[in-house]
């Protein structure tokens, strides 16, 4: 897939009927679209950013629309995947998502915070400071489970794990940047994000729900400890709208955000299992993303248009969101097959691949 030309819109988060003050705010019905892609080093600022040299695989479609949970005014949703927000005059504040979730990336996990947290102030932003605390409590099934994991919780004759966990959530004023959207350079300024997930009671249900310690069993600490994510976010002078944000931990990605759909990606899924490989077609090297597998080790393979096995190489995914770098063998350009299997030999991912001359 070619570098795509995007032209970066504003995404905002309040509503205008509700807020009037608020500039380039959202009605309800209103369509977004988010473009979102990896990162193999994070940029420092938005300054450094050119959309040209990044590769997006996909886009997300956002619907503003009226939910029904306490404290929040209004959600984006997409296919499978929704945030929460709320408006309090100047101030924004999100209430949680029905998303991935800190500590495994399960996308069916819904999130709806008690306290919506202050995110973002539209006036006297050079003193913005918010902290806060809130509980959390995610529910997994043996089919959301990495491997290890499931066979632990099958060991003890259980079916479903619970968490309760609680988030630190910290947002403070940055400092002014640029962020170039290929029409025009848009001053704005910074907002630094930082959420501390950690699990404080872990139960299991064999047939009703037992208390675990996590302390005596290894892989609930490897799995449910302390998580950190840490953005910035960039937004427009007087304004409650993000336009685009730089995550550094706990992978490295970048987003923006559009009204319109400029490019002829497909539609992320978040409920499905997927396999991304980009960019196709390709000078050089792939790139490999997975979303809802089950974390190990899996074997890319590229053949010929009669199905010959050209050449194979193993992929260990590990992380949600981890983005793994194919670095292709020397092939004469042209349209070959790739398959992914999985360690059972079973194809999950097959597609056209396409090489060409750099």
């Amino acid at each position: 897939m070619k570098p795509v030309l995007f032209i970066a819109l504003a995404f905002g988060f309040c509503l205008a009927d509700s807020h009037a003050q608020v500039q380039n705010a959202y009605n309800h019905g209103d369509t977004v679209f988010r473009y979102k892609t990896s990162l193999d080093i994070a940029f420092s600022n938005f300054s450094e950013i050119n959309l040209l040299n990044l590769y997006f695989p996909c886009v997300d479609r956002f619907l503003v629309q009226k939910t029904s949970y306490p404290n929040i005014e209004f959600e984006l949703k997409a296919d499978g995947y929704r945030e929460f927000y709320t408006t309090d005059a100047t101030v924004l504040k999100y209430g949680g998502n029905n998303g991935p979730d800190p500590f495994l990336g399960v996308s069916r996990n819904l999130s709806v915070l008690s306290n919506p947290v202050p995110i973002m102030r539209s006036t006297r932003k050079d003193d913005f400071y918010e902290k806060s605390n809130n509980e959390l409590f995610l529910v997994y099934e043996l089919k959301d489970l990495p491997t290890d994991l499931a066979t632990w919780l099958q060991n003890h004759s259980a079916s479903t794990l619970r968490i309760n966990a609680v988030v630190e959530s910290t947002h403070s004023y940055k400092g002014r940047d640029i962020f170039d959207n290929l029409l025009n350079s848009t001053e704005g300024f910074v907002i630094e994000n930082e959420n501390i997930y950690r699990a404080i009671n872990i139960e299991i249900r064999k047939g009703k729900w037992e208390n675990i310690s996590m302390e005596k069993h290894e892989i609930l600490s490897r799995y449910f400890g302390e998580v950190r994510h840490h953005s910035i976010s960039f937004y427009g002078f007087d304004s409650l709208e993000e336009l685009a944000r730089i995550s550094y931990s706990p992978q490295a990605f970048f987003y923006f955000n559009s009204r319109e759909n400029l490019s002829s990606l497909s539609i992320c899924r978040h409920l499905e299992n997927a396999v991304y490989i980009y960019p196709n077609p390709t000078f050089g090297d792939l790139l490999a993303s997975f979303q809802n597998y089950p974390h190990g080790k899996y074997n890319f393979s590229i053949l010929n248009i009669i199905g010959k096995k050209l050449w194979s190489t193993e992929i260990n995914y590990r992380n949600p969101g981890q983005r793994l770098r194919i670095e292709l063998p020397y092939m004469a350009k042209g349209i070959y097959l790739y398959k992914i299997t999985d360690s059972a030999g079973k194809i999950i991912h097959s597609r056209r691949l396409v090489l060409m001359e750099p």
